[in-house]
């Protein structure tokens, strides 16, 4: 009996061993991560819920808005767009007038908030600034800074800040 578990075994694991030759460890290696990647998605997407339940829509976890969702509540949007104007003022940061534009996602699940300011300032205050805001908000991503100075002997730069924040549905 235990000769034939060894026997199957061996004769199962040839494949594994063969696959593992031709991959190397290199592939080996990118296959461990895809399986850690696509485990944590799963975790991610269905968290510690059975398998057996399935959200609907008026409990479903991407338009809820509890204080771990990363989705922020359309109720205040407005109120995190203030926050970022009073940042501004308090690190003396010229805010001229700024672009945003609410756009709905595909599946409809979630909004996007994109917010576009061009700031006049010295390089620590907009350091600061942007250190602040992201601290103060974590919903609120960075997605591109561009700067400009006209000459090089100019203390304050012209920057675009584009953020981006992630709403739920109402």
């Amino acid at each position: 009996m235990k000769t034939a578990a060894v026997a199957q075994f061996r004769q199962l694991s040839r494949p594994l061993r063969r696959i593992a030759r031709d991959i190397g460890i290199t592939g080996i290696a990118g296959c461990a991560l895809m399986t850690a990647g696509l485990m944590t998605m799963l975790y991610l997407e269905f968290g510690t819920a059975p398998a057996s339940t399935a959200p609907n829509s008026a409990t479903s976890h991407v338009a809820a808005a509890t204080p771990d969702s990363p989705l922020t509540p359309a109720k205040d949007v407005n109120a995190a767009v203030l926050r970022l104007f009073a940042a501004a003022e308090e690190h003396q940061l010229a805010l001229l007038e700024g672009d945003y534009r609410l756009v709905a996602s595909s599946d409809a699940r979630y909004r996007t908030y994109t917010i576009s300011l061009p700031l006049k300032g010295n390089y620590p205050s907009i350091r600061a600034f942007l250190a602040q805001c992201l601290r103060n908000d974590p919903r609120l991503s960075l997605d591109a800074l561009e700067f400009r100075r006209d000459q090089i002997a100019d203390e304050n730069l012209q920057v675009r800040v584009k953020l981006s924040m992630f709403v739920g549905t109402p």
